[in-house]
Formats: C-alpha cells, structure tokens, sequence
C-alpha cells in the first residue's frame, strides 16, 4: 500500500484544523528538463481543500496538456496573446473531488530583451517564475503550497524556494527537491551550471550559486548573510524560511524571492553591493515574501523594505538625515501635479517620480511614525505586523492596525489616512523667528507656514533653538493641524538668548525642499519641467557629433520637455529651462565658471582646481551643476566613446552635484556634493531689543539607530 506523502498528511490536518491562512491549492510537481532543447516536462498533482465539481486552471499556451484524473473532463476557454501566451481551461470533474492529476509538456523560450523575460529555458540558464505561467494555477488560488522535483542533466543546479529536502547526483542526472509548507504566492524556479558554496549560520542555510568558480566571491557573500539575518531576525521576528540563496543570473537583474536572491553578473561584483542592496533583498524575506503585499490597497513593503535597509544603514553610518534629505529632493526634482498620485494606488516602480513616490515617501512615513511613536512603540508594531501576517496579504490597514492597536494604544487613522490617499507634500516658510528679554528668559516667537497650493497638511515639526552660550541647541517638536489654517505661531521662553532657528534640520518631515536646502544634483536637471542642452557651434563636426550623442543621451534621461540646439542661436540663457552646457569651447562656458565659483572650482584651459586636489583635464570629463544649470567639460581627444560612455552613465549620479570620469571608458574617480551655501529654514532670529549676538550653532543631539533592543 502507498504511504501518503507528509505533504499530504498535513493538509488534512490543515484542513481539519480550518486554518485559514494556508493556501488553497498544494502542488505535487515533478519536473524534467532538458535545458539545450528549451523542453519541460512535468507531471502534476493538485489538492485543495474543498471539494469541488468544476474548477479552473492557466497554463503556458506553449505546453501540450493533458488530464490523469479518470473521468475529467479538460476544455479550453481562452488563449490570451503575449509574452507568455497563456491558455485557461475549465476542468470539469466526474464526481467532486478535491484532487486532480495531469500532465503538460512544451518549450518555454522567450527571449532576454533589455534585461527581462516573462521566463526562458536554455543552455545559459532557465528562469521560470508565476509571470511564465509554467505550472497550472488554478484560478481564484492567490496562494500556493508545493513540493517539487527537478530531474535535469548535469552540470546544472538548481533554486526554488522553501525547503531544499534533496540535491542528489545520479552521473549524467541530478535529482532536486524543495518543498514550501507555507504559502507562496507563485513557484520560482532558477538553472543554470552552477558553482555552488555553502555553509550553515545557526538554523539557517547560507548558499552562493554562481556562474563561474570564485571562492573569494562567494566568501564575501557566506560571510554577510548571517549577520544580516540574525540582525532582521532580532528586530522583527525570526527569519521565515530554512535557507538563503545568492543566485547569479545569466543576465542582469536585482531580484528578491522567498529564500534567495537573484542578481546579474555585474550587479553582484559592484564593491558596495553587500552594504546597499544585498542587505535589502535579504530583508524582503520578511516584508514582500513572507508578508504579502495586498496591491489592491497598495504597495508598502518597498518603502518599508528601503526604510529597513537603505535608510537604517545610512544611519548607522551616521548619514541618516543626509539619506532623509535624498529621499526629499527626489520627490522635490521629479514629482510634479501632472505625475503625482497617492501611495495607495502605488503598484511597482516604473520611472523616477514612481521611485520617489512608492519608496522615498513610503519610507518617510514609516520615519515620521517612528519619530511620533519612539523606537520602542515602533518595533513592537513591526513585530506585531509581521507575527499577525505571515504568509498572508496584508495592507496600509493591516500596517496602521499592528502600529496603533498593538504597539501605541493611539489612534493613527488620520496620519495614515493623510500619507496614503493624498497626494502633494507640505512646503515650510519662516515668516517670523524674533526675541525679546521677558524678566531672566527670553521669549522667542516662530511663526511657520505652510505655502504650497494643495491644502494644508497635520505635520510635527522639529525644531532647533540655538542659544547665546550654549554648546547645546534647544530641541523641541511642534504640531501644525491642518483643521487651523496654513500658519501656526510658537513661542518658547529660555533660559538664553536665542540667536538662531533651524526648522527640521535633520529632514525628519515629509515635505517639498527648497532650492537652498538641497545642494544642486544631476538629478535637478533631469528631473525639470523644460531642459535645454546646448551643443557648442565653435567645436569640429566630429566633436559636434559626440556632443550631440551626449545630448541624446540626457534627453532619454530627463522626464520633462528636451530641445538639443547650438549654443549659436541663443544670446542669452532661457529663464523658463534647466540649461545643459556641454562643452568648455561652448558660448555660455563662462555662464558654467561663474556658477561654480562660489563652491571654490575653477576650470582653465589645462586643469581643474578646487576639486579634491585638483585634476589635469587631459583624458578626463568632468559634470558640474548648479541652479537650473549643468556644464560637461570634456577632454575631445578621448574619442566618440568617452561621450557614449559619459552618456550612458551619467544619469547613475543623479544625486551628486559634481563628478570627474577618466579615459573613454568614463571611469568614476571622483564625485561629491556641494555644501549647502544658505537655507530658507535657517534664519538668524530678530533681536527686538537691538542686541547684536555673535552667530552661534550649537549641536544637536545624536541619535540613536533603530535597534532590535
């Protein structure tokens, strides 16, 4: 007699049980593959978990499918075009069962175009996901539960997620099991003749799968993920699945699944990978693969993911308000009426204002909500939030229900009503800070105002007091509702003369930047509403023609309106335009020097000084911006190359105010931002009694990072 599978005895106790967080659908997949033929075979035995007389199922249209369940009745309803096509089929059954058998067959080969492919099989590797449609979903099953096996030719290895039970050499075959007991939304399946590298940290299994041999590669990945998992682990609840996969891909990608990682050749030898965006893909085990996004409400788990990761390694660094302050300007350079929209109908990210949108002012509110609540209230609700939704869909509801409710006992319907539904951000004005001796204190009034043209905003501001002979400044928070206008008036009484005002110094607050709070970036310029790049008419036709490659290039980048012309059919700069300066020999160069000057930079014929060290021009480009403005000073004797490969780059340094590149293949040697020269939210205060103080900045506190305490 059959043993019934553990698989299957669990479900009946599922079923029994009535847990509801378990999928509907389990899959009993055996797969074969023959990767050079770009062929699948499979078989496949479906259980869920009520009995029932009809369902239906999709499936890669490429796949010749057939039913072995006695009886069943198999027709197809619809063939949809695509890339995959994909066929749907009502299954009518004998009797109710909860059980169905088949079998499907076919190739699945859609080609890597600009670095996607709803999935392929090949020589170079196969990447099958729930967008390739290449096992049988049955329709109205959000999730899923599986065991599969993988039967292929050597040398190729193999990556799913869940539980790797079996990894078997058989000569020229390998035989392959994982098994996911928790649910999934889609089945992941990665091949290729991989190199793999291993180890165990604590119950975890750490593995490296890469495409060639490199002991040293996979070191410094083994020796990161361990780390990072006991961090997330302490600070939010423990690590959801039994291993963690770096994959290397075949072509380049930046993907996070259930239990591994999927990155392209490049990405994943970029030297400052494993302290940026590796440590985010590992914690989106948590929010996205283990947590599931309930996009019908909106997708928080990237802003949650960017808080947890980008942002909290920043602030370890002691670079969290200059991480703050990024996040701010980019919604500020690309965001605008006309492309603005709420979290609440984010999706994916899809250009620079989605980016800015889903991930910069998601992670914004989760700040602001750490920053209202404290770092205890905070954690307690992450934790509580992950402990309440693992394994199932979860939304902005679910996240304010964990932080208001189970962390706070506050009612936090209205701030996340406020950051979700609307759209726009605050834009802060000092119109008054003055002071006035009141008996042995001094009394300081601030008046704020709120001045962009969407209504006002309920914001907490922080605010910085700086007092004649302290080293200290006076730190507090104050509360703008938006049911009392635009304006709100503070007054403070201190034990010291107030000499300066600092209004949220450390860009705690969601908000619009002005000009002068942020230092003028690449990303300024592209992200303008009209942008004139002028190629200079005294350069040589071929120069001509590399600078207008180079112009190309920024108009792909830029989201607004791009016209390229000659320096020659203009006397003066437009005032209505961002204008790009390509070239020292152009027209409005000296426009370019003056703008750069009072940041100490200065360009001659042979050198550039005042950067670093100072550069000798020959073999190098160098990018400088400035308000409304940016100047590309090329060496022309590198060839049309070093403006393709300038062009190519250069949107990469978005966030930077300055960089110098060298040889033709534009390498990096030096990039920076300028300081902040003046800032409307830092203002001497008015001494109403005519005293006239030294200027004075004490410090602020230092901050802690979040911690798992």
């Amino acid at each position: 007699m059959k043993r019934p599978s553990l698989s299957r005895i669990l479900l009946v106790l599922l079923f029994l049980s009535g847990a509801d967080c378990w999928a509907r659908a389990h899959h009993e997949l055996s797969v074969t593959l023959q990767p050079d033929q770009s062929h699948l075979s499979a078989s496949d035995e479906i259980h869920w978990q009520q009995p029932v007389r009809e369902i239906e199922i999709q499936l890669h249209a490429g796949m010749q499918l057939n039913l072995r369940t006695p009886g069943a009745i198999l027709e197809q309803i619809e063939q949809s075009p695509g890339r995959p096509p994909i066929a749907r089929y009502r299954v009518r059954m004998p009797t109710e069962s909860s059980t169905l058998a088949l079998e499907y067959s076919g190739k699945i080969l859609h080609p890597v175009e600009q670095d996607e492919t709803p999935g392929i099989i090949s020589s170079a590797g196969v990447h099958l996901s729930g967008e390739s449609s290449w096992f049988p979903r049955v329709i109205g099953d959000d999730l899923v539960t599986f065991d599969l096996t993988i039967t292929a030719p050597q040398p190729f290895r193999w990556m799913s997620q869940g539980d790797r039970l079996a990894d078997i050499d058989l000569g020229n075959e390998r035989v392959t099991r994982f098994r996911s007991e928790d649910p999934q939304q889609e089945i992941h399946l990665e091949g290729a003749a991989f190199h793999q590298y291993e180890e165990r940290a604590g119950q975890t299994e750490i593995v490296a799968l890469l495409r060639s041999e490199d002991s040293a590669l996979a070191r410094r990945y083994l020796d990161a993920t361990g780390p990072f998992i006991d961090f997330y682990s302490r600070l939010l609840g423990p690590y959801p699945y039994s291993k963690f996969a770096m994959v290397e891909n075949f072509f380049e990608t930046g993907y996070g699944m259930p239990s591994y990682t999927l990155l392209g050749p490049s990405v994943i030898r970029l030297p400052f990978l494993l302290q940026s965006s590796y440590p985010h893909e590992i914690l989106h085990n948590w929010w996205g693969n283990s947590v599931y996004v309930d996009t019908a409400t909106g997708n928080w788990c990237e802003g949650l993911t960017s808080y947890l990761a980008d942002h909290l390694l920043q602030e370890q660094a002691g670079a969290g308000a200059t991480h703050r302050r990024e996040i701010l300007q980019k919604f500020t350079n690309f965001v605008t009426d006309s492309n603005d929209f709420p979290l609440s109908n984010f999706r994916s990210r899809f250009d620079d204002a989605s980016s800015a949108i889903g991930y910069g002012k998601s992670a914004m509110l989760f700040h602001m909500l750490r920053e209202k609540l404290g770092d205890e209230p905070f954690v307690r609700g992450l934790r509580a939030f992950y402990a309440g939704h693992r394994f199932r869909k979860a939304g902005y509801a679910d996240l304010q229900e964990s932080f208001s409710r189970q962390a706070s006992g506050l009612d936090l319907s209205a701030e996340f009503r406020q950051w979700t539904e609307r759209t726009g951000a605050p834009t802060l004005h000092i119109e008054e800070a003055s002071s006035a001796p009141e008996g042995s204190l001094h009394r300081l009034r601030i008046r704020l105002s709120q001045i962009q043209a969407e209504a006002p905003f309920s914001i907490r501001i922080p605010i910085a007091i700086h007092l004649e002979g302290r080293a200290e400044a006076f730190q507090t928070t104050v509360v703008m509702n938006s049911d009392q206008g635009r304006a709100g008036e503070f007054t403070f009484r201190l034990p010291a003369r107030p000499v300066h005002v600092e209004v949220d110094p450390e860009f705690d607050v969601f908000r619009r930047l002005s000009p002068e709070e942020s230092p003028p970036s690449v990303s300024q310029l592209l992200g303008a509403a009209r942008v004139l790049i002028l190629i200079p008419s005294a350069a040589p036709t071929w120069q001509q023609a590399g600078y207008l490659a180079l112009a190309r290039a920024i108009q792909n980048d830029s989201s607004g309106q791009t016209e390229v012309r000659r320096d020659d059919e203009f006397s003066t700069l437009p005032a209505d335009s961002a204008t790009w300066i390509l070239g020292a020999e152009n027209r409005f160069a000296p426009n370019g020097a003056s703008a750069i000057a009072p940041y100490g930079v200065s360009v001659s014929s042979t050198e550039v000084t005042g950067l670093a060290s100072g550069f000798p021009r020959t073999d190098r480009s160098f990018v400088f911006t400035a308000d409304r403005l940016g100047w590309v000073v090329m060496d022309p004797a590198q060839g049309h190359d070093a403006f393709l490969a300038l062009g190519r780059k250069l949107r990469h340094y978005g966030k930077f105010s300055h960089a110098a590149f060298e040889s033709s293949r534009a390498t990096n040697i030096l990039r920076g931002e300028w300081p902040i020269l003046d800032s409307p939210l830092s203002v001497s205060v008015k001494q109403e009694d005519g005293a006239t103080p030294q200027p004075h900045r004490g410090s602020l506190a230092k901050r802690k990072p979040l911690s798992g305490f």
